[in-house]
C-alpha cells in the first residue's frame, strides 16, 4: 500500500513536470516588473515567442479607456533575427488571480513589423528569441 501510494505521488510530479513548458526569465525593470519568454515556433531565422509581463500596473484598452489592474499579459511576438524586427500578434491580459481581463489579436495581412530599438525592452526580446532560435 506504501510503495503505491509513493508510485502515485511519483506519477504526479512527473506528469505534471513533463507536460508543463516553462517559462524563462528575461528580466527585470525599474519598476520591479517581470518579463519571461517561451518558445512558439521557429521557421527559419524567424521565431515566435510568448512574453509574459508581470505587474502590479498592467494596461490594456477597454472601449477606448486604458486601464490598470494588478496582473499580467501573455503577448505574442513574431521576431525577425537577421533584420532585428518584432511583430506583435497578440495580447491578453489577466488579473492577479488568473482571469481572463482582455484580449486582441490581429490578422497576418495587418503585420506591423517594428525595427528594435537599441537597449529597449523590445531588443531584449528579440536577443532572447534570437539565443533560443
Amino acid at each position: 500500500m506504501k510503495a503505491s501510494l509513493i508510485f502515485i505521488a511519483l506519477f504526479f510530479f512527473i506528469k505534471i513536470d513533463t507536460f508543463s513548458q516553462s517559462w524563462s526569465f528575461i528580466g527585470r525593470n525599474t519598476k520591479n516588473e517581470v518579463y519571461y519568454i517561451r518558445k512558439y515556433s521557429t521557421v527559419s531565422s524567424s521565431t515566435k515567442i510568448w512574453i509574459k509581463f508581470v505587474s502590479k500596473s498592467v494596461s490594456y484598452t477597454k472601449r477606448g479607456k486604458t486601464l490598470y489592474i494588478n496582473g499580467y499579459s501573455i503577448s505574442l511576438y513574431d521576431t525577425d533575427c537577421l533584420g532585428r524586427r518584432l511583430n506583435i500578434r497578440g495580447i491578453t491580459t489577466y488579473s492577479a488571480s488568473g482571469n481572463l481581463v482582455n484580449s486582441w489579436s490581429k490578422e497576418e495581412y495587418e503585420d506591423d513589423w517594428n525595427e528594435v530599438i537599441p537597449d529597449s525592452v523590445g531588443e531584449m526580446f528579440l536577443e532572447k528569441a534570437c539565443e533560443i532560435l
